[in-house]
């Protein structure tokens, strides 16, 4: 069954990320594509260095961002990293059926849809950006 749901601010974005995970948080692999801007890369590692103490979880963890990314001050040890320096769309998280698009707007806001065909052709996109990115 597919499904769509928004959630404003970092508190409606700590509840999409729950949701995403949701009862079965280490069943499958976290993938997503990171696009790192200095408008909101401050905002963006607060919150994701939080997430590291509520979201414990035990999954493989793989992330591409772009080149602007390395060396940031936020690296989840957990997680294998790969760079690019060519647009990528942003910022977008795979998980099992459940893709994520976050905005990083003045308020974060998170989409969160559930549905197997558009989690498998952005999986199929991950991949394909996955084989050519640096380490």
């Amino acid at each position: 069954e597919e499904e769509a749901e928004i959630f404003v601010g970092s508190k409606g974005l700590k509840a999409a990320y729950i949701r995403m995970f949701g009862e079965t948080p280490s069943v499958g692999e976290w993938v997503f594509l990171y696009l790192h801007r200095k408008e909101y890369a401050k905002e963006s590692d607060i919150f994701y260095k939080g997430m590291l103490t509520w979201l414990k979880t035990k999954r493989p963890e793989r992330g591409i961002a772009n080149e602007e990314y390395r060396g940031s001050k936020v690296v989840f040890k957990t997680v294998k990293m790969r760079y690019v320096n060519f647009p990528i769309p942003g910022n977008i998280e795979l998980f099992q059926e459940k893709i994520m698009i976050v905005s990083w707007s003045t308020k974060p806001v998170a989409f969160l849809i559930k549905s197997k065909e558009i989690s498998d052709t952005k999986k199929e996109y991950f991949e394909s950006v996955w084989k050519i990115a640096k380490k």
